[in-house]
């Protein structure tokens, strides 16, 4: 304690009356603890023609292996303290960390901070034990110290950017009738159909379809599309209709049917509505006439992606036909309505 007071009453005296001298001088050579961590930066103190210190020494690294170099200048304030500013190259990375301390010529201590963003007491002839060491990022600047300011314009650019976690300029476009559902990492985009354009509608049959007796057929050989927007697709091979999205549609169907002579009671016909291969909904019609017009309708949420198709069964003993209808005579149609 008594060492340093002394020391500090040295410093004193140099600050106050070295500068005046026309020559360099050494000084001496001084440590400070750059509290709160273990680092112990010692400088030597050489006077300038000019009026200030010129510093060089090391930053022991809290007692590392290797030391860090450390250069700078001390200048005299108005105020009577002194502004320490010097750099320290960090061991072995190379990696530089300017640090500012302002300290009192009466006891040599003040306070510091650096360009890590780290600050604390610069401790004169400090030396407290099981301190940590100073960090330092791996950049030498502090977190979030640049901005926009600092870059270059154009130097941040799509092969710069790491695209899992910053999104790429948006470049995709959707055709008319849909609309962008999703943004991909790249930049090109997922599209589906607007909601209010969804409609569908075929008619007619371009020739009759053969109805064994028993078995359930799927009505395929429709013959016109009237009306197909906001990106469903229709497949004429198997007569199915894939929903483009999501929401609550209406479904519509017609066909004319042949019959066998002389139908009797409990002998029937159906129309059915098929979703993704199961019949949700039908209609019966009893066997009374040997040429007959049969239709369903049902309004259902259906999802994006979803199938609908229209399928026939009869009781009738024999095989019938769907008859080669016009468009008047038989449709399939579906709707969205929200």
């Amino acid at each position: 304690m008594i060492r340093t007071s002394l020391v500090a009453l040295g410093l004193l005296v140099a600050v106050t009356f070295v500068p005046q001298r026309a020559s360099a001088q050494v000084f001496g050579t001084f440590p400070w603890q750059m509290q709160p961590y273990c680092n112990i930066v010692t400088l030597t103190l050489t006077a300038t023609p000019s009026g200030g210190f010129t510093l060089d020494g090391s930053d022991d690294q809290c007692g590392a292996t290797n030391r860090a170099g450390a250069v700078g200048v001390a200048t005299f304030n108005g105020g009577g303290n002194v502004t320490i500013n010097f750099t320290i190259v960090t061991a072995p990375s190379g990696k530089p960390v300017h640090v500012s301390a302002v300290v009192s010529p009466a006891n040599g201590s003040g306070t510091w901070n650096d360009s890590a963003g780290n600050t604390g007491t610069f401790a004169f002839f400090g030396n407290v034990p099981a301190l940590p060491a100073r960090p330092t990022p791996l950049s030498g600047l502090a977190a979030a110290s640049v901005t926009s300011v600092e870059l270059a314009a154009g130097a941040v650019g799509a092969a710069q950017i790491n695209q899992t976690q910053v999104q790429a300029r948006v470049t995709g476009t959707c055709p008319a009738g849909q609309a962008v559902s999703g943004i991909n990492a790249n930049g090109t985009v997922t599209c589906t159909a607007t909601d209010a354009n969804v409609q569908f509608r075929v008619e007619g049959k371009t020739s009759a379809q053969s109805l064994p007796d028993g078995v359930r057929v799927d009505l395929t050989n429709w013959n016109t599309v009237t009306t197909n927007t906001g990106g469903g697709t229709y497949t004429p091979a198997a007569g199915t209709y894939t929903v483009p999205s999501s929401g609550l549609y209406v479904i519509s169907a017609t066909s004319a049917t042949s019959n066998v002579a002389g139908p009797g009671a409990g002998e029937y016909r159906f129309i059915s509505v098929e979703l993704n291969g199961n019949v949700v909904q039908q209609t019966a019609d009893e066997a009374s006439d040997t040429f007959q017009q049969l239709q369903v309708v049902c309004i259902r949420n259906l999802n994006a992606g979803d199938v609908v198709n229209i399928s026939m069964i009869h009781n009738l003993g024999a095989g019938i036909t769907t008859g080669n209808s016009s468009a008047g005579d038989s449709h399939f149609a579906v709707v969205k309505l929200r």
